[in-house]
């Protein structure tokens, strides 16, 4: 935080002292803080400096989620963009009136400033920024073959065109906003998760130690991840998986299950047009319904409509593809869990604990931990129900700071991981191993005991791991975009 601040008073001091152009000292004062400003937004909201990935990450969409989702940054950001206009304009007229004459200060604000940018970990963050871009340049024009071995891969990706698999059993995958492991934990939240406890206590399986990784936090990189076992890294061209028009050779558990015969559906209760969700999910072969399907048919919310209405049309859906007699893959995106407290339905109030407040964040993961109970309860009374395997994940960690939400103070009394709970045991983890979102598309597969052709990332590359990702982004970024040309 010092690095940052410091980095822009050596900007402001050398664009409003040594620069004699007003125009051009204004511009490196406020270039100073423009950069500064986007690295402190990326250590607060992404707990690192500034990089590439999280530059190509900021874009339209993401302002558009700030006020709902920062607001404290959004409107604060505003506020001191005014303060700092001000103080820009003030500061240059009294430079230009009173301007420092005695040479051994302004050698030593000249020596301080220049010393202070060369050094600063912002400018360091931006250097690395520049050497990746020329990084990415140069991988991309490798073939496929040339990124694989350079990636070290054990044999060859495998493309969607060359899949072979055959049917298993039917699945239930729910993807639940920002649902934490530590939600489970019954010091901190009593009476927020009495479903999921009861689904423990009669079987299920819940995993301690599951984790999106890097490239992979948020929601359209969580489902990208979790369906590909590759980080969602596309450099400089995020719309290229964002907004999918043309076919894809990247192969998703969800294409393999196509291959199989399986029909996919995925359910969302937010707008498929965010940030591209429906047409990722078109492209690995999912039919999709969301709140445009649905318009005037349910109350509308910032997002689009409630969890309750979600899981009375996947009731619904489930029974139609129950009656196909084809195998099927139903995938939900829940919503009313989004931060920053979430969007509690008082339609629930009588279903949940009266000690848990009806405004507040942990009515919300009540309400969703009901409508799993229920929708799971639903599940095993149908005719094929034992039968199906459900898998039920948080996309991310809750998007929060202790700064502006008791909730995120109780996750942080353990190390914060997503939840991860399933019907059937997940062969080859115990349950405090650590699952990456990489793992997750052949572990699914495994548990609906499809067969199948295809090496995931995990078997492709021997020493997979985060550190492996972050070493290697240049190279995802070359892989994820030539499988998508």
């Amino acid at each position: 935080m010092e690095s940052i601040v410091f980095f822009y008073i050596a900007c402001l001091i050398f664009g409003m002292v040594f620069i004699k152009n007003r125009i051009l000292g204004l511009t490196v004062a406020s270039a100073g803080y423009i950069l500064a400003a986007i690295d402190f937004y990326s250590e607060k909201m992404m707990d690192s400096h500034i990089n590439y990935f999280v530059l190509n990450r900021m874009d339209w969409t993401m302002l558009e989620m700030a006020p709902t989702v920062v607001p404290q940054y959004f409107y604060g950001g505003i506020i001191v963009t005014c303060l700092v206009l001000v103080l820009h304009s003030r500061l240059h007229r009294r430079m230009r009136e009173k301007p420092i004459k005695h040479i051994w200060a302004r050698r030593a604000l000249f020596g301080a400033s220049v010393i202070a940018i060369a050094t600063s970990s912002t400018t360091s963050a931006y250097g690395n920024i520049a050497l990746q871009i020329k990084e990415n340049y140069e991988y991309k024009q490798m073939s496929m073959e040339e990124i694989c071995k350079t990636m070290g891969m054990v044999g060859d990706y495998r493309e969607i065109d060359d899949v072979q698999a055959t049917a298993g059993k039917n699945i239930v995958v729910i993807y639940c906003e920002s649902l934490e492991r530590n939600f489970l934990n019954q010091e901190d939240f009593p009476k927020e998760m009495s479903q999921l406890h009861r689904l423990e206590q009669s079987g299920w399986h819940t995993y301690d130690n599951y984790q999106c990784l890097y490239g992979s936090g948020w929601t359209v990189g969580s489902l990208y991840a979790t369906q590909t076992s590759m980080p969602t890294i596309f450099g400089g061209q995020n719309k290229k998986v964002f907004n999918v028009t043309s076919k894809t050779q990247a192969v998703s558990y969800a294409g393999i299950l196509k291959k199989a015969g399986y029909q996919n559906l995925f359910l969302s209760n937010s707008y498929l047009d965010f940030a591209g969700t429906g047409d990722i999910l078109r492209t690995f072969g999912y039919t999709t319904l969301g709140p445009e399907d649905f318009v005037g048919r349910f109350e509308e919310t910032k997002w689009g409509f409630h969890d309750r209405e979600l899981f009375a049309l996947a009731k619904e859906e489930f029974r139609r593809l129950s009656e196909s007699g084809q195998p099927f893959n139903l995938t939900m995106l829940t919503v009313d869990t989004h931060g920053p407290e979430g969007f509690p339905d008082d339609s629930l109030r009588d279903r949940i604990d009266a000690d848990i407040p009806s405004d507040s964040h942990e009515f919300a993961v009540a309400s969703l931990d009901y409508l799993l109970g229920d929708f799971v309860s639903f599940i095993e009374s149908q005719p094929n129900g034992k039968d199906t395997v459900i898998i039920i994940m948080g996309d991310h960690l809750l998007m929060r700071s202790e700064f502006d939400s008791s909730v995120v103070t109780k996750l942080k009394k353990a190390p914060r991981t997503i939840l991860l709970m399933s019907n059937r045991k997940i062969e080859g983890f115990g349950y405090q191993d650590m699952i990456a979102y990489y793992d997750m598309p052949g572990i699914i597969l495994r548990l609906a005991e499809v067969k199948h052709n295809v090496r995931f990332m995990p078997d492709l590359v021997p020493d997979l791991s985060e550190q492996y990702v972050r070493d290697n982004e240049g190279l995802f970024t070359a892989l994820n975009l030539k499988l998508m040309e």
